[in-house]
């Protein structure tokens, strides 16, 4: 059994109209409670990143679903920034985490065609399993307001 806690950090450059994805398994089932993604200064938009779990059922690979999703675009984009997202998203042993990242000077400015950098990390716990104690507890409190109102 690992720690409890576990960290996985991913990273790569992207040149202009690349789109590269990096995955890991995870090795136990777990709660994904914390995503992170740093951008460098210079890429001003043009790169997107989006963090996914991608579920493995007898070998077979599901569509990945977004651990985090931002109103209004379809990537976390940003510039010199480092953002944080908390998340409660239950994966099972051998599902895939990981990034996908698209670098999008080409579409968006043809003057502009320069490689950007991003780094992620996606923290899991373990001790929770496919359920964490939030999850529990936010379940418990749906189903007291629930017996509680007419």
């Amino acid at each position: 059994m690992p720690k409890r806690k576990q960290t996985f950090e991913f990273g790569s450059r992207i040149a202009p109209g690349d789109t590269e994805t990096e995955t890991v398994p995870v090795p136990e089932d777990a709660t994904v409670e914390e995503v992170m993604v740093r951008f460098y200064r210079g890429p001003e938009l043009h790169l997107g990143v989006e963090p996914f779990v991608r579920e493995v059922e007898d070998n077979d690979r599901k569509e990945d679903e977004p651990l985090v999703t931002v109103t209004g675009r379809d990537w976390i984009v940003g510039d010199d920034d480092r953002r944080y997202f908390y998340t409660d998203q239950p994966v099972e042993r051998d599902d895939l985490v990981g990034f996908r990242a698209h670098n999008m000077t080409d579409e968006l400015d043809a003057d502009q065609q320069f490689s950007y950098d991003y780094v992620g990390a996606i923290t899991v716990d373990y001790r929770g399993g496919t359920s964490s104690l939030f999850g529990e507890v936010a379940s418990g409190l749906s189903d007291a307001v629930t017996g509680v109102l007419p």
